[in-house]
């Protein structure tokens, strides 16, 4: 079985509060245990996700078939799909970095998996800003 990475962005269609998103955070991370599956995920407040997956490739594309369907998401565009030896985010099943809104105190417990710091593939990042601007133009 052969390990992949991919990474797509998309937009949001429903805003989330903090406590949905930190729901949302705990649906994708639980999902990615059971799943064998890692990666890092961000989020910027104009409704952009940025995620990058990686795990064994008879997982990883279907389940980015029903992320391209899943209502809650739109313009699902796929930024890079490869193999890769070993996983980049092996601690995560998925690690969020982002620059949200959200003030993550009063979950402490969730530390290992937030981080606003600058480690997101720069490929995504510039998806994300890329499809954030395109929001602003329309």
């Amino acid at each position: 079985m052969k390990l992949i990475e991919l990474a797509y962005v998309s937009r949001s269609t429903q805003k989330m509060n903090e406590i949905e998103f930190i729901n949302f955070l705990g649906e994708i991370r639980y999902l990615n245990k059971k799943n064998n599956l890692t990666g890092v995920i961000s989020f910027k407040s104009s409704g952009v996700f940025g995620h990058l997956i990686e795990g064994f490739e008879s997982v990883v594309l279907p389940l980015f078939e029903k992320i391209k369907s899943d209502p809650r998401h739109s313009e699902v565009t796929l930024i890079h799909q490869g193999y890769i030896l070993e996983r980049s985010y092996s601690k995560y099943p998925v690690k969020f970095i982002g620059d949200v809104d959200i003030v993550f105190n009063e979950f402490e417990e969730e530390e290992d998996y937030l981080d606003i710091s600058p480690s997101l593939p720069k490929y995504l990042g510039q998806a994300m800003i890329e499809l954030s601007r395109k929001a602003l133009i329309k």
